[in-house]
């Protein structure tokens, strides 16, 4: 039987001058350019298909690959500080170089040089290019998601019984989940939801927060979690986290 999934994959990365190296046992796909390869799962992208019928996710995939195989022009650092930031990738990914950190089981956070609607990911060879350190490097990154979210706004819904959930407005889209993470988080969502907060991110551009004392949320949000997670082109988990003064914990994890 035909994989069309799969074809489809390898007729795209053609048009764009990339080539799949192999498949190995387990089923993952290692696709190279030069001296980089990267290696990525299908098995996101097949359930996005039997669920929507048509190719989104793996077009997004693709464009994705794409921009961390080819080379990307990235300014100089004194024009790029000001312009990196986290974002979140699922764990079943093949980091090799990339600058990463495990949050949960499921997701790392990532880091990115974000313009034009692009999101770049950093690795230690672009450090390197910048005359930076890591740590200095990191740091700035911290600083930016902080001023990031200060920027943004936190918007509340309440249900028909008054239980509240919060959300992020913010400009950059592909980062609203990994604001979650910023240093000043509690300062932010403290007046609005209390501390700690619960929050479920299944996407990379959607999140939701809610106080322990409207934790019967986490029996409601399994729908919504689970429809947004098998849609998107940038899933993260289907996780239910617990963010506190101790750090992030797994509370749960929604199942079809």
């Amino acid at each position: 039987m035909q994989d069309i999934v799969f074809e489809r994959l390898k007729a795209r990365l053609e048009d764009l001058g990339l080539t799949i190296d192999k498949v190995d046992e387990e089923g993952l796909v290692y696709i190279k350019h030069g001296e980089n390869t990267i290696k990525i799962s299908l098995d996101n992208v097949r359930k996005s298909y039997e669920q929507e019928g048509t190719f989104d996710h793996l077009d997004n995939l693709v464009e994705s690959i794409h921009s961390h195989l080819m080379e990307v022009p990235i300014p100089d650092w004194d024009q790029a500080y000001l312009k990196v930031y986290y974002s979140l990738f699922p764990s079943d990914y093949d980091f090799g170089d990339f600058l990463h950190e495990k949050v949960t089981d499921d997701f790392h956070k990532t880091y990115v040089f974000y313009e034009s609607e692009q999101y770049i990911w950093i690795n230690h060879t672009q450090l390197k290019e910048w005359q930076i350190d890591e740590q200095t490097f990191k740091q700035q990154v911290a600083f930016n998601m902080n001023a990031l979210l200060d920027e943004s706004s936190i918007e509340t819904t309440e249900t028909e019984d008054g239980l509240k959930l919060a959300f992020f407005e913010t400009i950059i889209e592909g980062v609203k989940s990994a604001l979650l993470f910023s240093q000043n988080i509690k300062e932010k969502i403290e007046p609005v939801l209390g501390w700690p907060i619960y929050c479920v991110l299944p996407v990379r551009d959607f999140c939701y927060m809610f106080s322990e004392k409207d934790k019967e949320l986490l029996n409601r949000l399994g729908e919504i979690v689970l429809n947004e997670y098998s849609r998107s082109a940038y899933p993260v988990t289907t996780e239910a986290l617990l963010i506190s003064d101790e750090g992030t914990r797994t509370v749960g994890k929604y199942k079809e």
